[in-house]
C-alpha cells in the first residue's frame, strides 16, 4: 500500500528580509492569510505592547484579545483559545477552498 501525498497550494503573500545582530540574513515568507496573535486582557502591559509591536511588523496580522486571560490563556481559558484557533483555521480553510481549481 502506498501513501498518496496531498499538497495544499498556498499563495505566497510576501517575503521579508532582515539581518540579525550577528549579520545572518533572515528570510521570512508568508503564505495565505497573516498570523493571528493572541493575548489576554489580564496580560502584562509589556506583553500587550510586545504583541502590538510584532503585529505591526507582520503582514496582515490579526490581534485578538482573550477575556479573563493572562499568559496561561490555554490553561485558564481553554474554550476561548480554542474558539480563536477554530476561527483562524476556518479562515485558512475557506481561503484555500475559494481558490480557482479547488
Amino acid at each position: 500500500m502506498t501513501k498518496e501525498k496531498t499538497s495544499i497550494p498556498f499563495r505566497e503573500t510576501s517575503v521579508h528580509k532582515a539581518r540579525s545582530k550577528d549579520g545572518t540574513e533572515i528570510t521570512a515568507r508568508f503564505f495565505g492569510q497573516g498570523p493571528t496573535l493572541l493575548h489576554g486582557d489580564r496580560s502584562s502591559e509589556w506583553f500587550n505592547n510586545s504583541v502590538q509591536h510584532v503585529a505591526g511588523h507582520l503582514p496582515d496580522a490579526t490581534v485578538r484579545q482573550i477575556k479573563n486571560a493572562a499568559h496561561f490563556g490555554p490553561l485558564t481559558q481553554p474554550r476561548a483559545v480554542a474558539e480563536e484557533m477554530i476561527r483562524f483555521f476556518a479562515k485558512k480553510h475557506a481561503a484555500v477552498l475559494s481558490k480557482p481549481g479547488n
